[in-house]
């Protein structure tokens, strides 16, 4: 199957353990020392590049064999079921507009750049359950946004404070294939919104283009927070 290219809210099919894709990157995305172009989205709140994988079993990255090769980006990747009226999952994408504009300047707020972004992807949690709590109500609402110019890349976390009420050890961060890594403890005030700065909102920042020949640390910003309502809900 080859990949699509779309620019309206698209739905993932409401399944356990299932994926979309492939999506296809029209700039290539910069990951690590690769040029990605082609994007799967997972109900377990895990983003995978080349192939799909969406395992319900998390693990820190760069993991076992079964992940340690793989381009991977998990904003909140766990065991996640959105059967029975539990949530839903979408994303779009953007290649131009005012929402394209506001995150890229965002990051130009959040360290010294001139990144202007002309493919941006944004993928949305909501109100998704637990696998192990299909019958209670704790539920989830993040995003996560994958933005490149075709030479550097980012990915935005965003958490909405309030609606983050449970957590099974779930793995935040990324991994590409192994050579640059990260993760973040779920537990966080930036992820639990715990203490947040007068915001609905939280996010953590990856930047996973090396844009150079040696790879630098993965940089990470906490306790920023997105202003406009249409960051969240276009």
């Amino acid at each position: 199957m080859g990949a699509t290219y779309l620019t309206s809210q698209e739905f993932l099919p409401v399944t356990d353990d299932g994926f979309e894709g492939p999506i296809g990157i029209s700039t290539g995305f910069p990951f690590g020392g690769s040029i990605q172009t082609q994007v799967f989205v997972g109900t377990n709140g895990l983003i995978s590049f080349g192939t799909g994988y969406n395992s319900f079993s998390n693990q820190a990255f760069p993991g076992n064999a079964a992940i340690q090769d793989r381009y991977l980006v998990a904003p909140f990747w766990d065991d996640v079921d959105i059967r029975f009226d539990t949530g839903d999952i979408s994303y779009e994408i953007h290649e131009s507009g005012y929402f394209l504009d506001q995150v890229n300047n965002f990051i130009r707020r959040s360290r010294p750049t001139d990144f202007v972004g002309t493919w941006m992807m944004v993928v949305y949690y909501d109100k998704v359950h637990p696998y192990f709590g299909l019958f209670n109500s704790e539920e989830n609402t993040f995003q996560a946004i994958l933005i490149t110019d075709g030479s550097y890349s980012y990915t935005i976390f965003t958490y909405q404070c309030g609606l983050m009420e449970w957590d099974n050890g779930a793995t935040i961060g990324f991994n590409a294939a192994g050579e640059m890594f990260a993760n973040h403890n779920p537990s966080s005030s930036d992820v639990a919104c715990l203490n947040s700065p007068d915001s609905a909102w939280s996010n953590v920042i990856y930047r996973l283009s090396n844009g150079t020949s040696e790879l630098p640390p993965p940089i990470l910003y906490t306790y920023l927070s997105f202003f406009p309502t249409a960051m969240w809900s276009i």
